[in-house]
């Protein structure tokens, strides 16, 4: 989905939510972004849709099999296209697939969420408050993920030294 979709700009949407959540932990950092895409991967949906259409043939069976293969839609996970595996979606809806990949300080992180959608969209509606609340959702919660990545890669705070006998005598 092409930034024109976003208001405001789902980058600085990133880097509010980056600050509010990691502000401390960041600065002093250089935070470069890599990569940031959303994709409405409406895959199965039009392959189900064609398959409909198709005669109740052999042939036809073979080629609506070959279309409906549940094992991934769309490029590889690797690729970063907008795939999901059937296994990743929990709804029937087609769903929403954003990638973040970021780097701090050289670091890199990579984050992939995939969402169903939670009513049917034909067409994606930017007038819909519906569809914009289930992008705004996808996107907070893609974040968060990055979050949580960027914090468990964090380095573990040292340890409090432990005081001695004497010491905690004086406590």
């Amino acid at each position: 989905m092409g930034d024109d979709k976003f208001t405001p700009n789902r980058v600085a949407l990133l880097r509010s939510d980056l600050d509010n959540a990691l502000g401390a932990e960041l600065a002093g950092k250089t935070l470069t972004l890599k990569n940031y895409t959303v994709h409405f991967n409406r895959a199965l949906e039009m392959r189900s849709q064609l398959a409909l259409q198709q005669s109740t043939s052999l042939l036809s069976a073979l080629i609506s099999a070959a279309l409906n293969d549940t094992s991934v839609h769309g490029c590889g996970t690797e690729d970063l296209k907008g795939s999901y595996f059937a296994h990743e979606v929990k709804a029937s809806f087609s769903p929403l697939v954003v990638v973040i990949d970021v780097a701090i300080d050289n670091k890199l992180f990579h984050v992939r969420w995939v969402e169903s959608s939670p009513i049917a969209i034909p067409i994606p509606d930017e007038s819909s408050a519906v569809w914009n609340a289930w992008v705004t959702r996808v996107l907070f919660t893609s974040t968060m993920k990055l979050v949580d990545t960027i914090k468990a890669a964090a380095p573990a705070p040292a340890p409090l030294p432990i005081a001695t006998m004497q010491q905690r005598a004086l406590l």
